[in-house]
């Protein structure tokens, strides 16, 4: 079991399943529909304005035969997490899915790190298992949002 703390709130998952701890109970939130042999792999909040967060959700897979599911996006509102794929997210929104597919898809997801400016401002780091041998497929990605608005016209870019 991997956890960390996020804006006040313990967050503790396993390969399958993402709980929330406090007053020494956890509580599950769920975790998004994953593929066969998918796994959770790191959890992260990223703002979404000022004061509200989404859950990002990483995935990876156990078995070489099967893609990693990129990463999922869900609103943070306990109790009901409701999980879609990271490029209908807040974060990449249709607009700048084009990033996403080409960096995410079916690629697995190392870590996620928000670089917190405070305010919903700052940028939020991903690392990605490159998979092949051309350049396109990175390791490291970015994208930068002020007041918890993304960088919506670039979108996903390789460091």
């Amino acid at each position: 079991m991997k956890w960390m703390t996020l804006t006040g709130k313990l967050y503790a998952w396993t390969t399958t399943t993402i709980y929330t701890l406090g007053a020494g109970a956890a509580t599950s939130i769920g975790s998004p529909s994953l593929s066969t042999d998918n796994v959770i792999t790191d959890v992260q909040e990223a703002p979404v304005s000022p004061t509200t967060y989404h859950l990002l959700v990483g995935t990876g897979t156990t078995n070489v035969s099967y893609t990693a599911n990129g990463y999922f996006e869900s609103s943070n509102t306990a109790p009901t997490y409701s999980y879609h794929a990271g490029d209908s997210g807040s974060i990449a929104p249709s607009g700048s899915n084009s990033t996403y597919s080409t960096l995410f898809a079916s690629k697995p997801v190392v870590k996620f790190f928000f670089d917190d400016a405070g305010g919903g401002t700052g940028t939020l780091f991903a690392c990605i298992a490159a998979s092949g041998l051309t350049t396109s497929n990175y390791g490291l990605v970015s994208i930068d949002a002020t007041a918890g608005s993304w960088n919506l016209s670039d979108g996903w870019s390789a460091e």
